[in-house]
């Protein structure tokens, strides 16, 4: 019997039914140049995952899982969702607490999220220990080496996804970026650039919290897949054919940056960490030090700033947390992006 896939929330379905079980995505019947060549209906996908997984969509206090609407505006699909009313028959649940794992098809816990003005969502991360860099069994560069224990004494939120071009767009007024795509993490912009960026979004919040993550504070999010929140590392979960899943690399990319969020999130549920771009932190590069470090910044100064995580173009082999790059601050490249932090001392306001 014929099968296809949820584009939403991965489930395998009888290619009879035009109705996902479990997400509610209703199966678009679209002409075949409108779904192998249309950029709407990949962004389109993305937007429809991205609220299904967004607990903040869900008005009532108890929902009975989320129901995905399509239909046709224009030659452009548009998806909509509504909460599946009560009592048919579905388990409860509280969207402050739990969310969807489209991975697993199950109830996972999730982390505070804070999401501002511009739609740019953010995930609670708290203090804990982890190991940074990479061990003597791993193939890596002497700067990734030694591997360390780092502490973080300090909560704080990482942005759920790289920054896109449709962000960048709305606080910059113009897309630098290479394959364009309002969903496609912006790139093309050097470590200035994104400086400048976090400026401007300052301004037009009235705040100074917004920053680029440390490379600790990267890593240590970027380790989280598949562990809990202690993220002691052990890398064998996302290497090999695991890492397909979660990131967007040379065997899988067609080339190009992808929309965000449509690879497996992490234990987090922090999306492209490794694959689809590089990603510039706050540091200088510099060489680790072997002793135990506490919230470690890198070196006062240098001539070139720190990027993680592989790219669209990178081996699958580089896509992992401890692996580091360095580039010119001012250089540009379609390879690297950037996602947004805030830092320990900002609270939302909202209750936790």
């Amino acid at each position: 019997m014929a099968e296809k896939q949820c584009p939403v929330c991965f489930t395998t379905v009888d290619d009879s039914k035009n109705r996902c079980p479990y997400c509610g995505w209703d199966f678009p019947t679209v002409p075949n140049e409108l779904a192998d060549n249309s950029r709407w209906l990949m962004d389109r996908i993305v937007e429809a995952r991205h609220l299904f997984l967004s607990r903040r969509n869900a008005k009532p206090s108890y929902f009975s899982g989320p129901k995905l609407n399509f239909k046709m505006v224009g030659d452009a699909p548009s998806f909509t969702l509504s909460p599946s009313p009560e009592g048919n028959g579905g388990a409860k649940i509280r969207p402050s607490s739990v969310r969807w794992s489209p991975a697993r098809l199950k109830l996972v816990k999730d982390p505070p999220e804070y999401v501002n003005k511009f739609k740019m969502a953010f995930l609670f991360l708290k203090a804990g220990d982890f190991y940074m860099g990479a061990g003597e069994q791993h193939q890596a560069q002497l700067s990734e080496r030694p591997k360390h224990k780092v502490r973080l004494n300090r909560p704080f939120y990482l942005g759920k996804f790289p920054v896109t071009q449709g962000q960048w767009d709305r606080i910059m007024g113009y897309n630098p970026s290479r394959c364009l795509g309002p969903l496609r993490p912006v790139e093309n912009v050097s470590w200035h650039d994104a400086m400048e960026f976090i400026e401007k979004l300052n301004k037009l919040e009235n705040c100074n919290h917004y920053a680029l993550p440390t490379e600790a504070q990267w890593e240590y999010a970027a380790q989280a897949m598949g562990r809990g929140w202690q993220a002691q590392y052990e890398p064998g979960f996302i290497l090999g054919a695991n890492i397909g899943l979660y990131a967007w690399h040379i065997n899988n990319s067609k080339g190009k940056t992808q929309p965000v969020g449509l690879k497996r999130g992490n234990r987090w549920s922090l999306y492209d960490m490794l694959g689809n771009v590089w990603e510039w932190v706050a540091d200088w590069h510099g060489p680790y030090k072997a002793e135990r470090q506490v919230e470690p910044k890198g070196p006062a100064e240098g001539r070139e700033k720190v990027i993680k995580g592989g790219c669209w173009d990178s081996e699958a082999s580089v896509c992992c947390p401890w692996r580091r790059n360095c580039h010119n601050p001012d250089s540009r490249s379609p390879l690297i992006g950037f996602r947004l932090a805030i830092g320990p001392e900002w609270n939302s306001g909202e209750e936790r």
